[in-house]
């Protein structure tokens, strides 16, 4: 019994370990994405305003 828990003790550390890399890939992923976001939202505010340029009137004499 006892070697049965030395056995699966290594694997409890890696899986620990493999949990927290998971954590810091997740969470360096949620900021890029978050990063995309912004652009986005950056663009779309750009593109909006140039639309409302190309759509108002424009009274040129």
């Amino acid at each position: 019994a006892s070697l049965k828990r030395t056995a699966q003790k290594p694997s409890k550390d890696r899986s620990y370990e493999d949990e927290l890399r998971r954590a810091e890939l997740a969470e360096e992923r949620r900021k890029r994405q978050l990063d995309m976001l912004e652009k986005l939202r950056n663009k779309r505010t750009m593109l909006q305003e140039e639309e409302d340029d190309i759509m108002s009137p424009h009274f040129e004499d």
